[in-house]
Protein backbone atom coordinates (compact mmCIF):
# COMPACT_ATOMS: atom_id res chain seq x y z
CA UNK A 1 0.00 0.00 0.00
CA UNK A 2 1.63 3.43 -0.50
CA UNK A 3 2.27 5.68 1.91
CA UNK A 4 -0.12 8.22 0.80
CA UNK A 5 -3.11 6.02 1.02
CA UNK A 6 -2.03 4.52 4.76
CA UNK A 7 -1.95 7.57 5.97
CA UNK A 8 -5.81 8.10 5.42
CA UNK A 9 -7.02 5.21 7.23
CA UNK A 10 -4.56 3.67 9.85
CA UNK A 11 -4.98 0.47 12.10
CA UNK A 12 -6.60 1.01 15.31
CA UNK A 13 -4.77 -0.09 18.37
CA UNK A 14 -5.94 -2.79 20.54
CA UNK A 15 -5.67 -0.63 23.52
CA UNK A 16 -7.98 2.40 22.06
CA UNK A 17 -10.64 2.24 24.31
CA UNK A 18 -8.79 2.20 27.38
CA UNK A 19 -8.14 6.19 29.04
CA UNK A 20 -3.98 5.72 28.65
CA UNK A 21 -2.67 7.64 25.50
CA UNK A 22 -5.99 9.32 25.39
CA UNK A 23 -4.16 12.78 26.72
CA UNK A 24 -2.73 14.29 23.46
CA UNK A 25 -5.47 13.24 21.08
CA UNK A 26 -8.34 14.02 23.94
CA UNK A 27 -5.84 18.08 23.58
CA UNK A 28 -6.12 18.07 20.27
CA UNK A 29 -9.77 17.02 19.86
CA UNK A 30 -11.09 19.61 22.15
CA UNK A 31 -8.24 22.25 20.74
CA UNK A 32 -10.30 21.09 17.41
CA UNK A 33 -13.58 21.52 18.37
CA UNK A 34 -13.18 25.17 20.25
CA UNK A 35 -11.92 26.20 16.34
CA UNK A 36 -14.77 24.41 14.84
CA UNK A 37 -17.77 25.55 17.05
CA UNK A 38 -16.05 28.66 18.21
CA UNK A 39 -15.85 29.97 14.90
CA UNK A 40 -19.51 29.42 14.85
CA UNK A 41 -20.12 30.51 17.68
CA UNK A 42 -18.03 33.87 17.09
CA UNK A 43 -19.75 34.60 14.06
CA UNK A 44 -23.11 34.54 16.13
CA UNK A 45 -21.77 36.72 18.39
CA UNK A 46 -21.37 39.12 15.60
CA UNK A 47 -24.72 38.30 14.10
CA UNK A 48 -26.46 38.77 16.98
CA UNK A 49 -25.18 42.05 17.55
CA UNK A 50 -25.27 43.88 13.95
CA UNK A 51 -28.69 42.16 13.05
CA UNK A 52 -31.94 42.91 14.49
CA UNK A 53 -33.57 40.20 15.95
CA UNK A 54 -35.77 39.41 13.25
CA UNK A 55 -32.73 38.70 11.13
CA UNK A 56 -31.26 36.76 13.24
CA UNK A 57 -33.88 34.84 14.08
CA UNK A 58 -34.10 34.22 9.72
CA UNK A 59 -30.42 33.10 9.89
CA UNK A 60 -31.52 30.54 12.95
CA UNK A 61 -33.92 29.06 10.91
CA UNK A 62 -31.36 28.77 7.77
CA UNK A 63 -29.32 27.51 9.80
CA UNK A 64 -31.39 24.48 11.59
CA UNK A 65 -32.49 23.54 7.78
CA UNK A 66 -28.72 23.02 7.14
CA UNK A 67 -28.08 20.96 10.36
CA UNK A 68 -30.91 18.80 9.31
CA UNK A 69 -29.99 18.06 6.13
CA UNK A 70 -26.16 17.33 7.71
CA UNK A 71 -27.54 15.00 10.14
CA UNK A 72 -29.06 12.94 7.47
CA UNK A 73 -26.12 12.23 5.65
CA UNK A 74 -24.13 11.85 8.95
CA UNK A 75 -26.53 9.20 10.10
CA UNK A 76 -26.75 7.47 6.73
CA UNK A 77 -23.33 7.52 5.70
CA UNK A 78 -20.74 9.44 7.95
CA UNK A 79 -21.72 7.58 11.19
CA UNK A 80 -21.96 4.37 9.33
CA UNK A 81 -18.07 4.48 8.17
CA UNK A 82 -17.04 5.39 11.36
CA UNK A 83 -18.83 2.11 13.51
CA UNK A 84 -17.81 0.02 10.59
CA UNK A 85 -14.47 0.73 9.95
CA UNK A 86 -12.94 -1.33 12.81
CA UNK A 87 -14.87 -4.58 11.17
CA UNK A 88 -12.86 -3.76 7.97
CA UNK A 89 -9.02 -5.08 7.00
CA UNK A 90 -6.56 -2.68 7.94
CA UNK A 91 -5.11 -2.74 4.56
CA UNK A 92 -8.80 -1.95 2.92
CA UNK A 93 -10.00 1.25 5.15
CA UNK A 94 -8.89 3.98 3.31
CA UNK A 95 -10.07 2.60 0.14
CA UNK A 96 -13.66 1.84 1.98
CA UNK A 97 -13.87 5.68 3.16
CA UNK A 98 -12.83 6.89 -0.61
CA UNK A 99 -16.32 4.54 -1.46
CA UNK A 100 -18.36 6.40 1.24
CA UNK A 101 -17.02 9.52 0.32
CA UNK A 102 -18.23 8.81 -3.32
CA UNK A 103 -21.65 8.04 -1.61
CA UNK A 104 -22.16 11.25 0.05
CA UNK A 105 -21.28 13.30 -3.05
CA UNK A 106 -23.69 11.09 -4.88
CA UNK A 107 -26.07 11.69 -2.18
CA UNK A 108 -25.42 15.51 -1.59
CA UNK A 109 -25.70 16.12 -5.58
CA UNK A 110 -29.13 14.11 -5.19
CA UNK A 111 -30.16 16.67 -2.81
CA UNK A 112 -28.73 19.49 -4.38
CA UNK A 113 -30.79 18.85 -7.45
CA UNK A 114 -33.86 18.04 -5.65
CA UNK A 115 -33.65 21.55 -3.67
CA UNK A 116 -32.93 23.38 -6.95
CA UNK A 117 -35.57 22.28 -9.24
CA UNK A 118 -38.00 22.80 -5.97
CA UNK A 119 -36.59 26.56 -5.55
CA UNK A 120 -36.50 27.25 -9.82
CA UNK A 121 -40.00 25.30 -9.85
CA UNK A 122 -41.39 27.56 -6.59
CA UNK A 123 -40.30 30.61 -8.03
CA UNK A 124 -42.40 30.27 -11.19
CA UNK A 125 -45.47 29.85 -8.97
CA UNK A 126 -45.13 31.85 -6.14
CA UNK A 127 -43.39 35.46 -6.51
CA UNK A 128 -42.54 34.71 -2.43
CA UNK A 129 -40.33 31.61 -2.98
CA UNK A 130 -38.64 33.97 -6.15
CA UNK A 131 -37.72 36.94 -3.79
CA UNK A 132 -35.55 34.56 -1.48
CA UNK A 133 -33.90 32.40 -4.23
CA UNK A 134 -30.93 33.45 -3.41
CA UNK A 135 -31.90 33.04 0.37
CA UNK A 136 -32.77 29.64 0.00
CA UNK A 137 -29.71 28.54 -2.50
CA UNK A 138 -27.45 29.65 0.19
CA UNK A 139 -28.97 26.88 2.44
CA UNK A 140 -28.59 24.42 -0.08
CA UNK A 141 -24.69 24.95 -1.08
CA UNK A 142 -24.10 25.73 3.10
CA UNK A 143 -25.52 22.28 3.92
CA UNK A 144 -23.80 20.44 1.18
CA UNK A 145 -20.70 21.75 1.83
CA UNK A 146 -20.80 21.92 5.69
CA UNK A 147 -21.66 17.76 4.80
CA UNK A 148 -18.31 17.29 3.14
CA UNK A 149 -16.46 19.41 5.45
CA UNK A 150 -17.55 16.79 8.40
CA UNK A 151 -16.77 13.94 6.19
CA UNK A 152 -13.53 14.65 6.01
CA UNK A 153 -13.58 15.58 9.95
CA UNK A 154 -14.62 12.58 10.82
CA UNK A 155 -12.49 10.30 8.22
CA UNK A 156 -9.36 11.96 10.30
CA UNK A 157 -10.61 10.65 13.86
CA UNK A 158 -11.39 7.47 12.39
CA UNK A 159 -7.33 7.27 11.18
CA UNK A 160 -6.33 8.58 15.14
CA UNK A 161 -5.33 11.63 12.77
CA UNK A 162 -7.04 14.52 14.78
CA UNK A 163 -4.17 17.09 13.53
CA UNK A 164 -6.18 16.99 10.09
CA UNK A 165 -8.98 17.32 11.75
CA UNK A 166 -7.96 20.53 13.58
CA UNK A 167 -6.23 21.77 9.90
CA UNK A 168 -9.89 21.55 8.24
CA UNK A 169 -11.47 23.53 10.78
CA UNK A 170 -8.32 26.14 11.38
CA UNK A 171 -8.60 26.34 7.34
CA UNK A 172 -12.72 27.17 8.09
CA UNK A 173 -12.02 29.79 10.55
CA UNK A 174 -9.69 31.51 8.17
CA UNK A 175 -11.92 31.46 5.57
CA UNK A 176 -14.52 32.90 7.57
CA UNK A 177 -12.93 35.16 9.32
CA UNK A 178 -11.06 36.39 5.96
CA UNK A 179 -14.53 36.56 4.13
CA UNK A 180 -16.20 38.49 7.27
CA UNK A 181 -13.32 41.26 7.12
CA UNK A 182 -13.71 41.94 3.55
CA UNK A 183 -17.22 42.41 3.65
CA UNK A 184 -16.51 44.95 6.67
CA UNK A 185 -13.97 46.71 4.71
CA UNK A 186 -15.72 46.99 1.91
CA UNK A 187 -18.53 48.45 3.81
CA UNK A 188 -20.97 46.20 2.93
CA UNK A 189 -23.87 45.80 5.44
CA UNK A 190 -24.27 42.30 6.81
CA UNK A 191 -27.81 40.76 6.24
CA UNK A 192 -29.17 37.55 7.19
CA UNK A 193 -28.63 35.86 3.30
CA UNK A 194 -25.31 37.23 3.17
CA UNK A 195 -24.43 35.56 6.21
CA UNK A 196 -25.24 32.42 5.14
CA UNK A 197 -23.76 33.21 2.02
CA UNK A 198 -20.33 33.62 4.50
CA UNK A 199 -21.13 30.19 6.22
CA UNK A 200 -21.10 28.00 2.70
CA UNK A 201 -18.43 29.76 1.33
CA UNK A 202 -15.99 29.20 4.65
CA UNK A 203 -17.47 25.49 4.76
CA UNK A 204 -16.95 24.65 0.43
CA UNK A 205 -13.22 26.09 1.08
CA UNK A 206 -12.35 23.93 4.24
CA UNK A 207 -13.88 20.91 2.47
CA UNK A 208 -12.28 21.28 -0.60
CA UNK A 209 -9.06 21.55 1.40
CA UNK A 210 -9.90 18.62 3.51
CA UNK A 211 -10.16 16.15 0.10
CA UNK A 212 -6.48 17.59 -0.55
CA UNK A 213 -4.95 16.51 2.84
CA UNK A 214 -6.76 12.95 3.19
CA UNK A 215 -5.03 11.22 0.31
CA UNK A 216 -7.89 9.13 -0.25
CA UNK A 217 -6.90 6.35 -3.49
CA UNK A 218 -10.44 7.96 -5.33
CA UNK A 219 -8.55 6.60 -8.14
CA UNK A 220 -9.23 3.19 -7.14
CA UNK A 221 -13.00 3.44 -6.69
CA UNK A 222 -15.00 1.06 -8.48
CA UNK A 223 -19.15 1.57 -9.40
CA UNK A 224 -19.42 -2.31 -8.09
CA UNK A 225 -17.18 -1.44 -4.47
CA UNK A 226 -19.12 1.71 -4.07
CA UNK A 227 -22.71 0.02 -4.61
CA UNK A 228 -21.56 -2.92 -1.84
CA UNK A 229 -20.90 0.64 0.92
CA UNK A 230 -23.99 2.25 0.07
CA UNK A 231 -26.01 -0.65 0.89
CA UNK A 232 -23.81 -1.48 3.72
CA UNK A 233 -24.61 1.80 5.18
CA UNK A 234 -28.31 1.73 4.18
CA UNK A 235 -28.53 -1.77 6.68
CA UNK A 236 -27.92 0.18 9.27
CA UNK A 237 -28.49 3.45 8.23
CA UNK A 238 -32.09 3.56 7.45
CA UNK A 239 -32.86 3.15 11.05
CA UNK A 240 -29.91 5.99 11.69
CA UNK A 241 -31.59 7.96 9.59
CA UNK A 242 -35.52 7.69 10.59
CA UNK A 243 -33.61 8.25 13.94
CA UNK A 244 -32.07 11.23 12.88
CA UNK A 245 -35.60 12.91 11.32
CA UNK A 246 -37.40 12.30 14.61
CA UNK A 247 -34.38 13.90 16.48
CA UNK A 248 -34.26 16.91 14.74
CA UNK A 249 -38.16 17.17 15.09
CA UNK A 250 -37.41 16.51 19.19
CA UNK A 251 -34.35 18.60 18.96
CA UNK A 252 -35.20 21.86 16.62
CA UNK A 253 -39.19 21.66 17.35
CA UNK A 254 -39.19 24.73 19.42
CA UNK A 255 -37.22 26.85 16.69
CA UNK A 256 -40.16 25.61 14.22
CA UNK A 257 -43.18 25.83 17.08
CA UNK A 258 -41.69 29.55 18.28
CA UNK A 259 -41.83 30.78 14.43
CA UNK A 260 -45.25 29.54 14.16
CA UNK A 261 -46.39 31.37 17.51
CA UNK A 262 -44.36 33.89 17.88
CA UNK A 263 -42.19 34.19 14.53
CA UNK A 264 -38.67 34.94 13.63
CA UNK A 265 -38.69 37.57 17.13
CA UNK A 266 -39.21 34.62 18.98
CA UNK A 267 -36.46 32.51 17.62
CA UNK A 268 -34.18 35.11 17.45
CA UNK A 269 -34.61 35.81 21.29
CA UNK A 270 -34.60 31.48 21.87
CA UNK A 271 -30.74 31.47 20.55
CA UNK A 272 -29.73 34.78 21.75
CA UNK A 273 -30.29 32.57 24.96
CA UNK A 274 -28.53 29.30 23.62
CA UNK A 275 -25.50 31.38 22.93
CA UNK A 276 -24.79 31.61 26.49
CA UNK A 277 -24.33 27.69 27.04
CA UNK A 278 -22.46 27.32 23.82
CA UNK A 279 -18.66 27.85 24.75
CA UNK A 280 -19.51 24.76 26.64
CA UNK A 281 -21.25 22.85 24.12
CA UNK A 282 -17.85 23.09 22.14
CA UNK A 283 -17.10 20.15 24.17
CA UNK A 284 -19.58 17.81 23.67
CA UNK A 285 -18.52 17.32 19.78
CA UNK A 286 -15.22 16.54 20.79
CA UNK A 287 -15.78 14.22 22.97
CA UNK A 288 -18.14 12.18 20.97
CA UNK A 289 -15.83 11.95 17.91
CA UNK A 290 -13.35 10.77 20.13
CA UNK A 291 -15.65 8.43 22.04
CA UNK A 292 -17.62 6.82 18.98
CA UNK A 293 -15.06 5.24 17.24
CA UNK A 294 -13.34 3.86 20.67
CA UNK A 295 -16.78 2.62 21.66
CA UNK A 296 -17.17 1.18 18.57
CA UNK A 297 -13.53 -1.06 18.93
CA UNK A 298 -14.87 -1.95 22.73
CA UNK A 299 -18.13 -3.77 20.80
CA UNK A 300 -15.71 -5.69 18.23
CA UNK A 301 -13.98 -7.17 21.28
CA UNK A 302 -16.19 -7.00 24.39
CA UNK A 303 -20.14 -6.07 23.88
CA UNK A 304 -20.43 -5.72 28.16
CA UNK A 305 -17.84 -2.86 27.43
CA UNK A 306 -19.81 -0.06 25.80
CA UNK A 307 -22.49 0.42 29.00
CA UNK A 308 -19.56 0.77 31.47
CA UNK A 309 -17.65 3.11 28.93
CA UNK A 310 -20.67 5.38 28.27
CA UNK A 311 -21.77 5.75 32.19
CA UNK A 312 -18.13 6.92 32.25
CA UNK A 313 -18.76 9.25 29.63
CA UNK A 314 -21.99 10.61 30.83
CA UNK A 315 -20.33 10.86 34.63
CA UNK A 316 -17.10 12.79 33.68
CA UNK A 317 -18.92 15.74 31.08
CA UNK A 318 -21.47 15.91 33.54
CA UNK A 319 -19.22 17.09 35.91
CA UNK A 320 -17.61 19.52 34.04
CA UNK A 321 -21.00 20.60 32.67
CA UNK A 322 -21.34 21.69 36.11
CA UNK A 323 -18.41 23.53 36.62
CA UNK A 324 -20.02 25.68 33.69
CA UNK A 325 -23.26 26.00 34.22
CA UNK A 326 -23.02 27.08 38.20
CA UNK A 327 -21.18 30.21 37.66
CA UNK A 328 -22.93 31.21 35.09
CA UNK A 329 -25.51 30.92 36.25
CA UNK A 330 -24.75 33.11 38.95
CA UNK A 331 -23.33 36.07 36.81
CA UNK A 332 -25.86 36.72 34.71
CA UNK A 333 -26.90 40.08 35.33
CA UNK A 334 -23.36 40.60 33.44
CA UNK A 335 -22.91 38.11 31.36
CA UNK A 336 -26.41 38.50 29.24
CA UNK A 337 -25.14 41.94 27.84
CA UNK A 338 -21.79 41.23 27.68
CA UNK A 339 -22.06 38.16 25.11
CA UNK A 340 -25.24 39.36 23.19
CA UNK A 341 -25.95 42.83 23.88
CA UNK A 342 -28.45 45.01 26.26
CA UNK A 343 -31.53 44.36 24.02
CA UNK A 344 -31.61 41.03 25.18
CA UNK A 345 -31.64 41.72 29.05
CA UNK A 346 -35.25 39.63 29.47
CA UNK A 347 -33.74 36.32 28.66
CA UNK A 348 -33.05 35.05 31.79
CA UNK A 349 -35.20 32.30 32.08
CA UNK A 350 -34.65 31.14 29.29
CA UNK A 351 -30.93 30.90 30.07
CA UNK A 352 -31.80 28.62 32.94
CA UNK A 353 -33.89 26.90 30.71
CA UNK A 354 -31.48 26.24 28.11
CA UNK A 355 -29.17 25.11 31.06
CA UNK A 356 -31.34 22.28 32.15
CA UNK A 357 -31.68 21.32 28.25
CA UNK A 358 -28.01 21.21 28.40
CA UNK A 359 -27.17 18.72 31.06
CA UNK A 360 -30.23 16.64 29.76
CA UNK A 361 -28.65 16.02 26.92
CA UNK A 362 -25.51 14.94 27.90
CA UNK A 363 -27.18 12.21 29.94
CA UNK A 364 -28.97 11.66 26.37
CA UNK A 365 -25.99 11.94 24.31
CA UNK A 366 -23.77 9.29 26.51
CA UNK A 367 -26.28 6.88 25.74
CA UNK A 368 -27.00 7.46 22.31
CA UNK A 369 -23.46 7.25 20.93
CA UNK A 370 -23.14 3.87 22.85
CA UNK A 371 -26.16 2.61 21.30
CA UNK A 372 -24.93 3.68 17.95
CA UNK A 373 -21.54 1.88 18.45
CA UNK A 374 -23.31 -0.97 19.50
CA UNK A 375 -25.29 -0.61 16.15
CA UNK A 376 -28.47 -0.36 17.99
CA UNK A 377 -29.50 2.29 15.30
CA UNK A 378 -33.42 0.51 15.32
CA UNK A 379 -33.88 0.73 18.88
CA UNK A 380 -32.65 4.38 19.02
CA UNK A 381 -34.88 5.46 16.34
CA UNK A 382 -38.07 4.05 18.38
CA UNK A 383 -37.43 5.71 21.46
CA UNK A 384 -36.76 8.88 19.49
CA UNK A 385 -40.13 8.63 17.43
CA UNK A 386 -41.67 8.17 21.04
CA UNK A 387 -39.85 11.39 22.74
CA UNK A 388 -40.16 13.30 19.77
CA UNK A 389 -43.58 13.30 19.80
CA UNK A 390 -43.95 14.11 23.33
CA UNK A 391 -41.44 17.20 22.50
CA UNK A 392 -43.39 18.57 19.71
CA UNK A 393 -46.79 18.46 21.70
CA UNK A 394 -45.01 19.69 24.80
CA UNK A 395 -43.65 23.08 23.09
CA UNK A 396 -46.53 23.98 21.42
CA UNK A 397 -48.47 23.27 24.46
CA UNK A 398 -46.11 25.28 26.54
CA UNK A 399 -45.68 28.35 23.94
CA UNK A 400 -48.92 28.95 23.50
CA UNK A 401 -48.74 29.34 27.20
CA UNK A 402 -45.27 30.97 28.06
CA UNK A 403 -43.94 31.79 24.40
CA UNK A 404 -40.70 31.34 24.16
CA UNK A 405 -39.91 29.86 27.71
CA UNK A 406 -42.62 27.58 27.34
CA UNK A 407 -41.12 25.95 23.81
CA UNK A 408 -37.45 25.38 24.73
CA UNK A 409 -38.87 23.89 28.32
CA UNK A 410 -40.99 21.74 25.91
CA UNK A 411 -37.43 20.55 24.42
CA UNK A 412 -35.96 20.26 27.98
CA UNK A 413 -38.91 17.63 29.06
CA UNK A 414 -38.56 15.88 25.94
CA UNK A 415 -34.49 15.52 26.26
CA UNK A 416 -35.21 13.97 29.36
CA UNK A 417 -37.78 11.56 28.78
CA UNK A 418 -35.09 10.43 26.16
CA UNK A 419 -32.04 9.98 28.31
CA UNK A 420 -34.59 7.82 30.81
CA UNK A 421 -35.24 5.22 27.50
CA UNK A 422 -31.93 5.33 26.42
CA UNK A 423 -30.35 4.62 29.08
CA UNK A 424 -33.11 1.99 30.03
CA UNK A 425 -31.75 0.40 26.48
CA UNK A 426 -28.74 0.68 26.73
CA UNK A 427 -28.95 -1.08 30.34
CA UNK A 428 -30.90 -3.92 28.97
CA UNK A 429 -28.25 -4.48 26.34
CA UNK A 430 -25.67 -4.63 28.86
CA UNK A 431 -27.30 -7.46 30.99
CA UNK A 432 -27.72 -9.73 27.93
CA UNK A 433 -24.49 -9.54 26.98
CA UNK A 434 -23.16 -10.31 29.95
Amino acid sequence: MKPAVASAVQPVASSAVDSKGLGKPLAISVLNQIVSSGTNFALGLYLVRVLTTVQFGIYGIGFAIALFFVGLGNALFLTQMVVRMPDKLPEDRSHYAAQMLVCVLAGGFGFASLAAASILLGSLAWSAVAQHASLCFSITVGSLAYLLKDFFVRLAYCGRKESRALFVNVVLAASMTSLLLVLHLSAVPMTHERALWVFAASQSIAALLGLVVSALPLASVRLAAVSRAFQEAVAGGRWALGGVIVTWLQSQSYIYVTAAFLGPVGVGQINAARMLISPFSFLLPAIDQLALPRLAEARVRNQGRVSLEGARYAVAVLLLACVYVLPLLASLRWAIPLMVGAKYEHITLLVWVWCSVLLAQIVRSSASIALQASLEFRGLMLDNVLTAALTVILAAIFSRASGAFGAVLGLAAGEVALAILLWRRLLSEHSRAR
